[in-house]
């Protein structure tokens, strides 16, 4: 097919020929293409930022709960049920049957009743070194530094030694856990007492 326009020359094209308009197209959806590709990376690498961000922030927080909490139980003369009903958590303290003190968090890292919770804070005794007796038992509970490195501060010593573990847990995973050993030293009355 021949097109001829005024003052200029007749050009053909031929079927094999693209029109210059089809090209410019082609790559204009290639470019918005790329840019798509590039975008969805970009979006999925700050996704996976933001993510880890509040991961990391949740677990901080979870620390220094469990670090107050381990403090507070000290304060309680190795008794759970006191630390229970300490002021600040007492309406969101769970005493479980298995003797468990268990704290639920909320997306903001609040205390919050169990069915809003998010993240839990479990407290459980171990066994007592010294005298291998306890209040409760903790699931899976096995040996670890604190354990094996503690039994020479036992009876011999005028006390008793109790481990408290302390675990955090997500909806699906556990996301620390923590075992901090309580010296309970034997006052002149022969009671034990706070050290």
């Amino acid at each position: 097919m021949a097109l001829r326009e005024k003052g200029k020359p007749l050009v053909r094209r031929t079927a094999s020929q693209p029109p210059r308009s089809r090209a410019f197209l082609l790559e204009l959806l290639l470019n918005m293409f790329v840019f798509s590709l590039c975008a969805a990376i970009a979006l999925q690498i700050f996704v996976h930022g933001k993510l880890a961000t509040d991961e990391s922030a949740a677990l901080s927080h979870l620390m220094l709960e469990a670090k107050d909490l381990a403090g507070h139980y000290k304060v309680s003369n190795g008794e759970l049920g006191e630390l229970a009903q300490n002021e600040d958590r007492a309406a969101y303290a769970y005493l479980e049957d298995d003797g468990k003190l268990v704290y639920y968090y909320d997306k903001n890292l609040q205390l919050c009743e169990s069915y809003d919770g998010r993240y839990r804070l479990e407290l459980s005794l171990e066994p007592n070194v010294a005298s291998g007796t306890a209040s409760s038992a903790a699931p899976g509970a096995g040996s670890s530094a604190i354990t094996s490195a503690t039994p020479s501060m036992g009876s011999s010593a005028g006390g008793s030694v109790t481990i408290i573990h302390i675990a955090a847990h997500a909806p699906d995973e556990e996301l620390f856990s923590v075992k901090v050993a309580h010296y309970l030293p034997r006052t002149a009355q022969g009671q034990e007492g706070s050290d």
